[in-house]
């Protein structure tokens, strides 16, 4: 059932994340296909875990400092432009994308960055661009401006 102060996303983000990585497990042990090998790719792939958790987390933050919900399934009560919302609309899928890239070095498997386009795709057709409208029509010009003034991801 569709909610009408809702932007009615397609599911839930960290679930697609998840479904790619599973994805990208199940093709990996079917035929696996190596990155490349040795110490700078685990130096690599824990760097983005980490900075993808700081981002995270700092996000997380300012929905709470601001009493808005991080689900984008519920109502947006708050346009947060502080902190990472500085520099990207999206910083909680940024972050994300970090920890799957992060987590695909260090498998070192090629399979995961296949299935990111597609998680890519369903994140920005199905989520972002649904909650862009929602913001819009909900906020008016001050999402509008907000838009104008800072990119979708980077």
């Amino acid at each position: 059932m569709k909610n009408s102060d809702s932007p009615n996303v397609i599911g839930r983000p960290p679930i697609i994340y998840l479904a790619g990585l599973i994805l990208g497990l199940l093709l990996r042990y079917v035929k696996p296909i190596e990155i490349l090998e040795g110490e700078p790719l685990f130096l690599l792939g824990w760097g983005l875990i980490i900075v993808s958790l700081v981002l995270f987390v700092s996000t997380i933050k300012l929905f709470a400092k601001k009493s808005t919900n991080v689900d984008p399934r519920k109502p947006t009560t708050f346009i947060i432009t502080s902190g990472p919302y500085r520099f990207s609309r999206n910083p909680i899928y940024v972050s994300m994308t970090l920890l799957y890239l992060g987590i695909t070095v260090l498998v070192n498997d090629y399979w995961f960055l296949i299935v990111l386009i597609p998680v890519l795709l369903i994140i920005h057709y199905g989520v972002i661009k649904r909650e862009e409208n929602y913001l819009a029509d909900k906020f008016g010009e001050t999402y509008v401006e907000y838009q104008k003034s800072v990119r979708r991801w980077l």
